[in-house]
């Protein structure tokens, strides 16, 4: 009796402690997946596979994650319509997003610049 009350208890611990353990990378991801939706309907688009990268941003001594992705058409093909990156710090408990960055290169700037400034 005394042996089962013992692995109960220990067993107990070990599921108790797994659910516990923070990983600010696969938070962020999580995070960013639930809103995922939202930005593909915004910008009519597919989000392909997004990429994080870890780091302390704010130099908290905290993991922080940016998390990169880019948007393809619906209607197919390989073509990048845009590239974005979203920002998550960490707060010690959780993480939470605070900002975004839409990314555009040298080509797509020129032609911007282009536009804006005839």
């Amino acid at each position: 009796m005394k042996f089962i009350f013992i692995l109960n208890l220990l067993m107990s611990y070990i599921c108790v402690s797994g659910q516990n353990s923070f990983s600010p990378s696969k938070e962020a991801l999580k995070l960013f997946n639930k809103y995922k939706p939202t930005i593909e309907k915004n910008n009519d688009a597919i989000v392909d596979e997004p990429r994080v990268f870890t780091g302390d941003i704010n130099n908290d001594k905290l993991e922080d994650c940016i998390i990169f992705f880019v948007m393809t058409s619906k209607e197919g093909g390989n073509a990048i319509i845009r590239q974005d990156a979203a920002i998550y710090l960490n707060t010690g408990k959780r993480m939470k997003v605070v900002g975004g960055l839409i990314l555009i290169s040298v080509m797509a700037w020129k032609k911007y610049r282009t536009i804006l400034f005839m």
